[in-house]
């Protein structure tokens, strides 16, 4: 009896129909568990636990500085100040912000 020699390349041909499949599902798989990670993360969820003025209107979803300014100034936002920085906590911001876009138009 002789023996043939197989190639990686035979090898690999033999075995692609069989492993195609399964890698492709656990592939999509993973992919989908990420999404749904990313999904679930916080919104926000890269900037710091305090944040400025400007990062501040984007959680708000508003324009100007004023707006932020006349929030605080109706007591409705609360700031912390460090020297001659304003900061505002992320998590309170955000909180606002689902009750006051309600009112909102």
């Amino acid at each position: 009896m002789s023996m043939q020699a197989i190639n990686v390349n035979q090898i690999s041909n033999l075995l692609k129909p069989i492993f195609a499949p399964i890698l492709s599902e656990v592939v999509k798989n993973v992919l989908k568990e990420e999404r749904e990670k990313e999904k679930q993360k916080e919104p926000y969820h890269y900037l710091p636990e305090f944040v400025n003025k400007h990062e501040a209107k984007k959680i708000l979803n508003v324009r100007s500085h004023a707006t932020i300014d006349n929030l605080v100034k109706e007591g409705k936002v609360k700031k912390y100040k460090n020297g001659h920085s304003v900061r505002f906590k992320k998590s309170e911001l955000m909180d606002f912000y689902k009750t006051w876009k309600k009112y909102q138009r």
